[in-house]
């Protein structure tokens, strides 16, 4: 039973040094998995600013709060025109009553 049981224990440590070798492996296997999901994140990230940058670019707007602020700017610029146009009809019309009244 000597020879059996040097056997057995041969056997066994070598299933856990086995076990122990697997485990490392399988750390250094999770640990690569979260490098490249988070260098994919990353690329992720770079690339859809990159895509906004180019829609804005091109002009063309990606969110509904984006297209709302710059319909409420052009409604905001629309309206300074409108009342630059009016002031420069009312001083043109002065303008040629002072020139009548010379």
């Amino acid at each position: 039973m000597n020879n059996l049981e040097k056997d057995l224990e041969a056997e066994i440590s070598g299933g856990k040094t086995a076990a122990k070798n697997l485990t490392a492996r399988i750390a250094k296997l999770d640990a690569d998995t979260l490098k490249q999901q988070e260098l994919i994140y990353n690329q992720d990230f770079t690339l859809q600013t990159l895509e906004r940058r180019l829609w804005k670019m091109q002009g063309e707007v990606k969110s509904n709060a984006e297209e709302k602020a710059l319909l409420a700017k052009v409604e905001e610029l629309n309206e300074i025109l409108n009342e630059k146009n009016q002031r420069h009809s009312l001083l043109s019309s002065q303008l040629k009553q002072l020139n009548e009244d010379m």
